[in-house]
């Protein structure tokens, strides 16, 4: 199925408005941090933007954005947290939100996450929680039985799935059926259907929802995940990693099918940041940018032709053995 026949299928219905809150929660580190890699979240942008271009009511709570200077050491002492309180994230839950996403990234952010769903539950006791990421992925029936909570978890690449999982529920549909889809059954037996559907028409995936997040904030405090030059944002070129180091959850969360975008439309993306943001630096945040030669050169040439004047990098890394001198000089 493509991206544009999913919008159309599964698009809100107009009989009634049907709301969606996207959570980014607080972020969990060390005690003994002394900083946190925190970027604008890309992924959640994606979300809102696919659930947008299906006319869904969205709104993104960046617990971290929304409180980026608010670092403090956790009530016993282990770890600092960064970000909105779960009372401050609690409040910022509109009262007629249908489904509250709730992105789980990373393990070490469980325990003090699975406490704030714990607290949401109890103040919204009607409401579908449903969560996605790298460790609900890695973890699936671990995240569900040691969190009640929860009522969804989607494995896998997320926008299509999420949108037909708000479909099937706006329209009182089994969300069991939906692949990628993962519950409880009231005895306490998962419930699996295995990992989301890839996306393959990569070019038709909507753009980021940015204007739904607070992106001067993050400018502000020279907030990247890069080397910061201001005015940083994310982007994504390609989706997917065609390597299984074993270090990497990427088997589990995209498996290896690697896909790439058209250079030309990430360039176009490129120029759209930079006029609407004045950006000054892309950071990619592929899992590795650089695998294919044809594609690196069609971009940098891309660049080139249009004279576009940006800094860009690869702060998550790209593979050595894909730099020969002909991609070198090109990328230089």
């Amino acid at each position: 199925m493509t991206v544009d026949d999913a919008i159309d299928r599964f698009s809100a219905p107009s009989s009634r408005d049907y709301k969606i809150q996207i959570l980014r929660p607080f972020g969990v580190y060390s005690r003994r941090s002394y900083s946190s890699t925190i970027t604008l979240p890309i992924g959640q942008a994606y979300l809102a933007g696919m659930l947008e271009g299906a006319g869904y009511d969205v709104g993104i709570i960046d617990a971290i954005g929304e409180d980026l200077e608010g670092v403090r050491v956790s009530p016993d002492g282990r770890y600092r947290i960064q970000g909105l309180s779960s009372e401050k994230i609690i409040a910022r839950i509109d009262q007629d939100t249908d489904v509250l996403g709730i992105s789980l990234m990373f393990s070490q952010e469980w325990p003090p996450q699975r406490d704030l769903i714990t607290e949401i539950r109890s103040v919204f006791p009607n409401l579908t929680i449903v969560v996605g990421g790298e460790h609900a992925t890695a973890l699936p029936e671990h995240v569900l039985k040691t969190c009640p909570a929860i009522d969804y978890l989607v494995r896998g690449e997320g926008e299509l799935t999420f949108l037909e999982l708000v479909s099937a529920l706006t329209n009182a549909e089994e969300p069991t059926n939906v692949a990628g889809v993962y519950s409880l059954d009231k005895s306490g037996t998962l419930i699996s259907s295995g990992l989301s559907r890839r996306i393959a028409d990569v070019d038709n995936i909507p753009r980021p929802a940015w204007h739904l997040l607070n992106v001067e904030d993050y400018f502000v405090g020279n907030w990247t995940m890069g080397i910061s030059f201001g005015r940083n944002m994310p982007i994504l070129a390609t989706r997917g990693c065609p390597y299984q180091c074993t270090f990497c959850s990427n088997p589990f969360m995209w498996t290896t099918r690697y896909l790439m975008r058209d250079p030309s439309s990430v360039v176009d993306e490129i120029e759209d940041l930079m006029q609407t943001y004045d950006v000054k630096s892309i950071d990619f945040a592929d899992l590795t940018a650089i695998v294919k030669k044809e594609w690196i050169l069609e971009y940098c040439d891309e660049l080139h032709r249009r004279s576009i004047n940006v800094i860009w990098q690869l702060p998550s890394g790209t593979r050595a053995e894909a730099l020969e001198d002909e991609t070198l000089t090109a990328i230089r």
